[in-house]
Parts: structure tokens; C-alpha cells; sequence
């Protein structure tokens, strides 16, 4: 595995100040992970019908299902609606009225609506204070997961490939991935229908906007790191007609852009002028003040960024279509996705490798560098030389470099396994949540997870501040420990407010829906798990 393009802080990068580093962030959805941030959704069903979901940023809104029906969705980064329901039975969902949460069955077809109350550990459901079923702790502890595996490549040691340094190679470029990929499992959860064009999109576009402000001025900041909210605005943007499509059409595009968003960014390279390198800048604030860099910035959201749509939408249409396809409530379905998703993650690193080590790849890609980047041919692995200078996609100069799965490569075979690695894990915490003790043992992940934004902003904010530059073991388990005790406490306390969501959730949910009515700190929408 290459070293971690981490850059900015231990070695020198040949890009501008701001590019210096790179990023897993979420982002305003989960990117900071678009999730929802209040650990347990609203009571919204009686406790045999049961469906808490994991809800991407901005997509909130009351069903107008009776009591007995679904009720509330879940709410923009990381908002549950407050049914005013009794808080024992409690339940978010995000399909539309008369859906369960993921499944996209009716109300009275089981599915997730067979689930009970007697059945709390083996739903794969958190279980808050008053009996009631909260958010997918399974899939919030994936998230919190790429949380930590963020702060190992902005903060930890160099990748490496030995010893403890094998955590820092295996999150380098994996973070983001699953951030994007939950973000399109999240969109789907969400979903639901509106009546007119103003419910629909406006909440959307306020959403986007903010995420969108909120990237800039974090990037402007120099923060050490790759600010990846942005990039979160326009995957929303452009996810949104997808929303659509059957589920059938909905895979096969999916299926399609894994390998159609890398070549068609290996095509346009040239013609932009970035067949070689000048790849993996962020838009910043600045670059909105004139016409020429309003320019450079959409072409960097869309083709050449550190995260561009090109390259980082396949993710967030997989993880719609796995939403669509997998019903993680059930534990037959959490195995195949873990056993699946393994497969996929082997099949795309695997044939990476066999394809640069045994047919050959490597020596034409050397022969590539030797003409196009004969400053690389010192290092003591040019290929990785090469893809270090630049994140979001690989060079135009040969068609081997369409073969490699280094991280931050963008290749159809990295994303294969990328998004391989995001279904095993989504399928394996959906089964370790189905336990009591595995449940208790995720929690603290899930908390993280479910307020992710938050623990994004803060963290560019202390890496733009105090900790400019940290690079250590002691570094990453400082943000790490410091992110779970603050957000474990945080939802405590607010617990019955909600703030519970987190502070910049709250504050999305604020810009994009205004305050509820249910919502209110004398009739909680919902406990934290105990």
C-alpha cells in the first residue's frame, strides 16, 4: 500500500499551500456523514412496528402516516423528527409514507415492520431509555469507524506498511470512500415524497448551500487537510434525480459509473490541461472573486479536486442502490452484504495487483513515468511518487494507470474495492448490533457516527488552530478519545433537547426546516441509549 498522501504536515507536496494535505472527511451529511444526529429517532409506532434508519444530511419530514404507520423521517444532517408520540415506542423512517425505513415494503408486508419490542438486541436497532428503537446503530458505527480512520491520516503517524502503521494504510484513502458511500445508504433511507416543488427542493438546496459555505471557509483557513464538505453539496445536488429511478435501473447505473466516472476523468484530463498531474485542489473563498476562478472551482467540484464528482459519485449511487437492495434488519441479508462485500473488495484489490505485479502493468507504467515524470524515477517507488502529487483521479498518460488501486487513485478497480469494503463493514456491524453485548460495544461508535458532521468541523478547526501540523500516535488517540467522550456527553446532556442531534446538525436542521412544533425541550423526541 502507498503512503499516506497526508502531506501537508510531514513532507513536501508539491501544490499549493492548501493543497497540502489530504482529507477522509465526511461531509455535511456524513460527511460529516449527512447523518442524522440525535442517536434515537422520534416515536413514531407502536413497538411491534419498529423501523429506525440511518438518515443522510437534510432529508426530514413528518410521513402524515397515522400513529400505527410510520410517522416521522429522519431529518437533515443528522435530524429526527419529534413525533410527540410516547417516547417508549419510538421509530424513525425514511421512505415514503406508508414504507418501512429501508426495505421499501409497504407498512403491512414484515419486513422491517415485523420487528417487536421483545426483539431489541437482534433487530440491529439501538434501544433507548424508554424501550423505544432508535437509529441503525450498525450502520452510525460504520460511520464513526471512518471517523477515526480519518483522523489516523490527518493526524497520525505516516503510512506505512508494517507493524501498527498497517491501521494508517488501511484507512489512507478508504475514509472518504465510505463517508460518500454512506452518504447515498443514508439519501435512500431518507427519502420520501413531497407535494410540491418547494418541500422538495428547497430544504435541498438551503442544505447544499450551507455545506457548501461551510467547505469554503474551512478551506480558506489552511487547515493541513483536503476539506471535502463542498464536494458533499454537489453529490447531493446531483443524487437527487437518481432518487427516482427503480431500484433495478438505480443498480445498473450504479454498476455503470464505477467504471464510466474514472475513464470519463481519464479522458477529459488532457483537454482540461491535467494529463499529467495538477489534480487535488479544494475551492476556497477566494477563488469565488473572479470570473476565472469561479471557473476553476466548478471544474474542480466536477472533474478535477481532490474529491471530484467524476470520480467520487459512483460511491454515493452504490450506497443508494445497497440501501435499495439491502434490508440490514434482517440477518440473512447483513451476512450476504459482509460476505459479498468481502468478495467485491478481493475481486477489485486483487485484480490491481495481479494486473501491476504479474501482467506487466508495472514495467509500462515505469516506462510511462520515465517520459512524463522523470523527477519521480528517483524515488524508491515512482508509481506511488507519482500518485502522491495528486488525489481524486491518476494521471492521462498511459492506460495501465487505469489498473492501479492505490489510495486516492480513483481507479474502477480501487472503487470496487473501496465500496467492497464499506458493504462488509455496514454488514458486519448490522450483525454485531443485532447482540447485546455487540450492541453496548458499538454504541460509542454509533454516537460518534450519528454526529459526525460536528466531529468534522471541529476537527478542521483545531487543525487549522493549535494542532497545525500534528503527526503521532498521541496525536490521533487524543482526537479520537477526545471525539467520543465530548459527543457520548453531548448527547447526555441534550438528551431531551434538540441539540441531542449535534450542534452543527442542529444548526443544518435549523437552516433547512426551522424549528418543529413537535420539537420542544418539555417533550423529547428521544433518549440517548443508556
Amino acid at each position: 500500500m502507498p503512503v499516506s498522501p497526508a502531506g501537508a504536515r510531514r513532507e513536501p507536496c508539491r501544490k499549493p499551500a492548501r493543497r497540502n494535505a489530504d482529507t477522509s472527511g465526511p461531509a455535511g451529511q456524513e460527511a460529516a456523514s449527512g447523518r442524522s444526529a440525535g442517536y434515537d429517532t422520534a416515536a413514531g409506532k407502536p413497538a411491534r412496528r419498529n423501523a429506525d434508519s440511518s438518515k443522510p444530511a437534510g432529508r426530514n419530514a413528518d410521513t402524515g402516516k397515522p400513529a400505527g404507520r410510520n410517522a416521522d423521517t429522519a431529518k437533515p444532517a443528522g435530524q429526527e423528527a419529534d413525533s410527540g408520540r410516547s417516547v417508549g415506542r419510538n421509530a424513525g423512517t425514511g421512505k415514503p409514507a406508508g414504507q418501512e425505513a429501508d426495505s421499501g415494503r409497504s407498512v403491512g408486508r414484515g419486513g422491517h415492520s415485523g420487528t417487536s419490542a421483545g426483539r431489541g438486541a437482534g433487530s440491529g436497532t439501538s434501544v433507548g431509555r424508554g424501550g423505544g428503537f432508535g437509529r441503525l446503530v450498525g450502520v452510525d458505527a460504520v460511520r464513526g469507524v471512518a471517523v477515526l480512520g480519518m483522523f489516523a491520516v490527518h493526524v497520525g503517524p505516516e503510512a506505512r506498511p508494517e507493524g501498527a502503521r498497517l491501521l494508517i494504510v488501511a484507512a489512507d484513502g478508504r475514509a472518504p470512500a465510505l463517508f460518500t458511500l454512506l452518504a447515498g445508504f443514508s439519501l435512500v433511507l431518507a427519502r420520501h415524497r413531497r407535494a410540491g416543488w418547494a418541500e422538495r427542493y428547497r430544504p435541498l438546496l438551503i442544505r447544499c448551500g450551507v455545506l457548501a459555505v461551510l467547505g469554503l471557509a474551512l478551506a480558506s483557513l489552511w487547515p493541513g487537510i483536503l476539506v471535502i464538505l463542498a464536494f458533499f453539496a454537489v453529490y447531493f445536488l446531483a443524487a437527487e434525480p437518481f432518487t427516482r429511478l427503480s431500484t433495478p435501473a438505480l443498480t445498473a447505473v450504479a454498476a455503470v459509473s464505477v467504471v464510466a466516472g474514472p475513464l470519463l476523468s481519464f479522458l477529459l484530463g488532457p483537454p482540461f490541461g491535467y494529463g499529467t498531474s495538477g489534480r487535488g485542489l479544494v475551492p476556497e473563498a477566494a477563488d469565488l472573486t473572479t470570473p476565472a476562478g469561479l471557473g476553476d472551482v466548478l471544474c474542480e467540484l466536477l472533474l478535477t479536486g481532490a474529491y471530484p464528482l467524476a470520480t467520487y459519485f459512483p460511491y454515493v449511487l452504490a450506497g443508494m442502490a445497497l440501501a435499495r437492495l439491502c434490508d440490514v434488519r434482517e440477518r440473512a441479508v447483513a451476512r450476504r452484504m459482509a460476505v459479498w462485500g468481502t468478495a467485491a473488495a478481493v475481486a477489485g484489490y486483487g485484480a490491481a495487483w495481479l494486473a501491476t505485479h504479474v501482467s506487466g502493468a508495472r514495467e509500462r507504467l515505469l516506462a510511462a513515468i520515465a517520459v512524463h515524470h522523470p523527477e519521480a524515477m528517483a524515488a524508491a517507488d515512482p508509481v506511488r511518487e507519482v500518485l502522491r502529487a495528486q488525489y481524486g483521479a491518476v494521471p492521462s498518460t498511459s492506460w495501465d494507470w487505469l489498473l492501479v488501486a492505490d489510495p486516492y487513485s480513483q481507479t474502477p478497480l480501487e472503487t470496487l474495492g473501496n465500496a467492497g469494503v464499506g458493504t462488509a463493514l455496514i454488514g458486519l456491524c448490522a450483525l454485531a448490533a443485532r447482540h447485546g453485548v455487540g450492541a453496548r460495544l458499538l454504541r460509542p461508535l454509533a454516537v460518534l457516527g450519528a454526529m459526525a458532521l460536528s466531529a468534522y468541523v471541529v476537527h478542521a478547526l483545531v487543525l487549522a488552530g493549535p494542532a497545525h501540523g500534528a503527526g503521532s500516535w498521541s496525536a490521533w488517540i487524543a482526537f479520537s478519545t477526545a471525539a467520543l467522550a465530548l459527543t457520548w456527553g453531548w448527547q447526555r446532556v441534550w438528551a431531551h433537547s434538540p441539540l441531542r442531534r449535534g450542534p452543527v446538525e442542529h444548526a443544518l436542521r435549523l437552516a433547512t426546516h426551522g424549528r418543529s412544533r413537535r420539537e420542544s425541550p418539555t417533550r423529547p423526541a428521544g433518549h440517548p441509549s443508556a
